[in-house]
């Protein structure tokens, strides 16, 4: 489940279904810090969490394990339709270290690892990370493995499934508006 939260500074309240034993994951995205206005420019879960009124005892907060993020995205039944939050792995061969630009342009929002490395944001739909840079440092020679956690919406360089995806590596960024 996505939920946007574009009102930095109002709360929000999620109606969920859920039964007992069920696990709850959630993901919190830092978008940075807004350099106007405030110094009260909170972040993340910052009020108690409650589940029908009555506070949350004993959850913890951890970061996102790439690895973990990895073995998700092969063990992801392919049959499923696509869901926000899906995450997305694939490797290539590298003959040679080079730098190179990966087009983001038809994806979502979301964020993009290499070889555990995190590349960083993209954001194709609001901008203005539509490509991300990759130094030549961090490209192996032989095999190399993406992550992708796609938060917004599937490729369009995507079959209708999810089940395969593709992506552009350029030797330099495109310009766009």
């Amino acid at each position: 489940m996505f939920s946007p939260h574009s009102e930095p500074h109002k709360l929000k309240e999620l109606k969920l279904s859920l039964k007992r034993n069920d696990l709850l994951e959630i993901i919190v995205e830092n978008q940075g810090r807004q350099t106007w206005e405030t110094i009260k420019d909170y972040k993340g879960i910052v009020s108690a969490v409650k589940l029908d009124g009555s506070q949350l005892m004993g959850w913890n907060s951890c970061p996102l394990d790439v690895e973990q993020l990895v073995k998700a995205s092969v063990s992801q039944n392919s049959a499923a339709p696509f869901s926000v939050g899906d995450v997305f792995s694939g490797h290539f061969v590298a003959n040679t270290k080079a730098d190179t630009f990966i087009d983001m342009t038809s994806w979502g929002k979301g964020v993009v690892w290499l070889n555990g490395f995190n590349l960083g944001r993209y954001w194709s739909t609001a901008g203005p990370q539509k490509y991300l840079y990759v130094p030549a440092p961090l490209v192996q020679s032989g095999k190399n493995t993406f992550v992708f956690l796609e938060l917004e919406k599937l490729s369009g360089d995507c079959d209708s499934s999810g089940s395969s995806c593709a992506i552009s590596l350029l030797d330099h960024p495109l310009n766009y508006k």
